[in-house]
């Protein structure tokens, strides 16, 4: 195997929260390019189309001109992103725009880092020539199966096992300057299923790594096994309950209808702090909304909040912690208000 095995988002080289909180400016931005998928996962809200649509949150594509608009307002933050991730809760290599989105980013030079997560179904040479061209940083490939009938019972759909690999083999081969990243989850494979992931991908990719199954969406909870307790995502050490979500002191996430929520796994829209059709980056970072929001979580009242209290996202997916420091960043938030 080739690849370094390494989970996305590693511990180190990351900003200390506890020291760098009040931000006047976002480190990354989640932009929800996509908003529907072309799998049926059972693990994840946006595929079970009935639960979706019950919610009224808009099924779609971002409009590409308030894309446009979005970039346009980095220009009036303090610093550039240190990433920008095009993907939320949908398949964003739907979107026709896709690559005209990642160019239009880099144009601007307010990105260091422009990723996207697919699911890889629908990758295939041109579709590979035209990601390896646009400029983007990292396509992080999730894979629901090790064989057509694994990608069946995961997604729902019916993939060409045989196809989904060379496709995947075909844009290491185009990638250029673009880094490849595979990961599929531990939890419910075999140690043979273990072996064959990392010998099917290990040379088709830069970096690699088994991730771990989490309830990371408020509301909703996944069916089958999970990471064992203290265990996150990526294989950090996190609490058992983390009182404060570092999310929303650092991200700014835009759906794809243009609402901004305080954090991005709300996949029901349902902690929305503005709306960049009315209002810039800027303004709706520095917003009373969005303040508001990030200091009932340093008083503590994550634990009664309808929507934060039960949501498994900072256990499992945050590897910053600011639960110690929250008293004295609540002080320091309030004193620049």
């Amino acid at each position: 195997m080739t690849a370094r095995y390494e989970p996305r988002s590693p511990a180190a080289g990351r900003v200390d929260l506890a020291s760098a909180i009040p931000l006047a400016a976002p480190l990354t931005a989640v932009v929800e390019v996509v908003s529907v998928c072309n799998l049926r996962c059972h693990f994840c809200p946006t595929g079970d189309v009935r639960l979706a649509r019950s919610t009224g949150k808009y099924r779609g594509l971002l409009d590409f001109d308030l894309f446009r608009k979005f970039v346009g307002d980095l220009d009036e933050l303090a610093a550039p992103l240190r990433a920008l991730h095009l993907h939320k809760d949908g398949e964003p290599l739907l979107h026709p725009q896709f690559c005209d989105m990642v160019r239009e980013a880099r144009r601007s030079g307010r990105v260091e880092k422009i990723e996207t997560v697919t699911n890889g179904v629908l990758l295939g040479p041109e579709m590979n020539r035209r990601l390896a061209d646009s400029g983007l940083t990292r396509i992080k490939i999730s894979v629901y199966g090790l064989s057509a009938d694994g990608f069946k019972r995961a997604s729902g759909v019916a993939v060409d096992f045989a196809r989904y690999v060379d496709n995947v083999a075909d844009l290491y081969a185009r990638r250029g300057d673009v880094e490849v990243y595979v990961k599929a989850m531990e939890e419910g494979l075999t140690d043979e299923e273990k072996r064959l992931f990392l010998s099917t991908f290990g040379e088709i990719s830069d970096t690699i790594f088994l991730e771990h199954c989490g309830d990371t969406w408020p509301e909703f909870h996944v069916s089958g096994e999970t990471a064992a307790p203290g265990l996150g995502i990526m294989g950090q050490a996190t609490r058992a309950y983390k009182k404060v979500c570092p999310q929303p002191f650092f991200n700014f996430t835009v759906c794809a209808d243009g609402r901004v929520t305080a954090c991005c796994a709300d996949w029901q829209v349902r902690l929305a702090v503005g709306d960049l059709h009315r209002a810039s980056v800027s303004e709706i970072w520095g917003g009373e909304e969005f303040r508001a929001f990030r200091a009932m979580m340093l008083r503590g009242g994550r634990k009664d909040h309808p929507l934060c209290g039960g949501c498994g996202y900072p256990t499992f997916a945050c590897i910053d912690d600011v639960d110690d420091a929250a008293p004295q960043l609540l002080e320091k938030m309030e004193a620049v208000a």
